[in-house]
């Protein structure tokens, strides 16, 4: 997305091979990762041949980034019944260790256990046994 606009005045006759070198030019010096917060000069006879630059509108990607960054975490979160603190993301809400254990031991039984008894199943109709996988429960 750019976010300028250079103008060339008087180019009517600047040739298209021209035109694209200047912009290839322009291009390699002032775009990329390293040319960030660069200042571009121009050296003018005076006003009327100078060169514009405009300036086009932020539209804030950054926060829209930052917002759906949020947003898709905690949607993560739900959909796996889990708080961000099992995973080691930490939150500001003066978390304790007696909750930590509480969320584990529900997230273990509302989402661990369910998907283990999934294999269990799955393995057992595979190999035409029953019950021939047993999880040991870990705990904290």
């Amino acid at each position: 997305m750019v976010n300028g606009i250079l103008n060339f005045n008087n180019a009517d006759n600047v040739s298209q091979e021209n035109k694209e070198e200047i912009e290839r030019a322009i291009n390699d010096k002032f775009s990329g990762v390293r040319n960030a917060g660069r200042l571009m000069l121009s050296w003018n006879p005076d006003k009327e041949h100078g060169v514009e630059f405009q300036r086009l509108t932020d539209d804030q990607f950054d926060k829209k980034y930052e917002a759906l960054a949020e947003s898709t975490r905690e949607n993560l979160f739900i959909s796996m019944r889990a708080i961000p603190v099992l995973f080691g993301l930490s939150i500001q809400t003066g978390f304790n260790t007696q909750e930590y254990e509480e969320a584990f031991r529900l997230y273990n039984r509302t989402a661990i256990r369910p998907k283990q008894a999934e294999i269990t199943r799955v393995f057992d109709k595979i190999f035409n046994t029953q019950n021939s996988i047993t999880f040991d429960p870990f705990t904290l």
